[in-house]
């Protein structure tokens, strides 16, 4: 068995992640941030006619701009963190159920699981499992 704490995780995310989709609240605006001269081409129009009229209105946006792209940029690792954290400060409440048990599992489940083991046929396992019936469908098509 390997230590999950060994094994270094992988986050993926879209390329867009850290540059599409930044919403500035007080201008109830989504924005695409590339560079600096590339979101004061887009949107320094629009923010001038949304009340964003001076060079240090306009800078506070650009700050807080970059502080979410800096939250974006860092997000897989602060999760990791968060993760590795709570993997080794969690004590639970109930450790028995986070083992599975035969005694949790339903008799005729038991069955179907048995009957394929033991190199049973399709013609027979499709017999069990019509014989759960309406059962089984409930448990698959909820």
């Amino acid at each position: 068995m390997t230590n999950e704490g060994d094994r270094k995780s992988r986050f993926y995310t879209c390329s867009c992640f850290t540059t599409d989709n930044i919403f500035l609240d007080e201008y109830k605006l989504h924005v695409r941030f590339v560079s600096e001269k590339q979101f004061r081409l887009d949107y320094q129009p629009l923010l001038t006619r949304l009340g964003c009229v001076t060079e240090q209105q306009f800078v506070d946006v650009l700050t807080k701009i970059s502080q979410e792209v800096d939250r974006r940029r860092c997000v897989c690792e602060t999760s990791a963190e968060r993760t590795a954290a709570i993997k080794h400060m969690y004590q639970p409440l109930h450790p028995h159920v986070y083992h599975l048990q035969e005694s949790y599992l339903a008799p005729k489940f038991k069955q179907i699981v048995e009957y394929c083991r033991s190199s049973g046929t399709c013609e027979g396992l499709v017999e069990l499992l019509e014989d759960v019936g309406g059962k089984l469908e409930r448990a698959f098509i909820s």
